[in-house]
């Protein structure tokens, strides 16, 4: 291809040369892609030379995919409805209970289980035994703290409106509180 385009320019400029200069103008740019396709999108961000911080979606959550592409993803950062930190105790306590109960490793699905379950038994254990009384309580529970993520139950919102802002670094995945990242908004300016 670069053969042909430094062929057929009128200044004998190849696609390479092109990628030479970088992309400063833009600060950030959303790529809500698949899991599967972070190793495809990751070196053609790099390649196009941009300067600009890599913004990901819920997909970007997996620790092993991003450190894969490391080299080109460093700092980027993502949102997921959930985020389980491997060096959480009472993670790490979750996960090896369930493989020694199941031979498997907990997927999301489970953990939410999980945490749906243990309202279910805090309703329980306060005496709310019918439906309508479980419902109430729901609705009057307010930010509920699960394992891995915070979520609510209300008649007004239908979606959690909890939300976790994440950054890749260093190998590794931070929950960014919101304090923290007005700080780092601030320091790329």
């Amino acid at each position: 291809i670069d053969r042909y385009v430094k062929r057929n320019s009128e200044d004998r400029t190849g696609v390479v040369e092109t990628y030479d200069i970088p992309v400063t103008s833009i600060d950030g740019l959303f790529m809500p892609t698949y899991e599967e396709d972070i190793a495809i999108v990751a070196p053609q961000y790099a390649l196009s030379n941009l300067s600009a911080k890599a913004l990901g979606g819920d997909y970007w959550n997996n620790g092993d995919v991003l450190r894969k592409q490391r080299s080109y993803l460093n700092g980027t950062i993502f949102i997921a409805g959930n985020h389980f930190p491997e060096t959480d105790l009472a993670y790490r306590d979750f996960v090896n209970k369930f493989r020694l109960a199941t031979s498997a490793s907990p997927g999301v699905m489970a953990i939410y289980g999980y945490n749906v379950m243990n309202i279910l038994i805090d309703a329980v254990d306060q005496g709310k035994i019918s439906s309508s009384e479980i419902i109430e309580y729901l609705e009057g529970l307010g930010d509920y703290q699960g394992l891995g993520n915070e979520f609510s139950f209300s008649r007004e919102h239908h979606v959690n409106q909890a939300v976790n802002i994440l950054q890749f670094q260093d190998g590794n995945i931070y929950n960014i509180e919101s304090e923290e990242l007005r700080k780092l908004l601030e320091a790329e300016e």
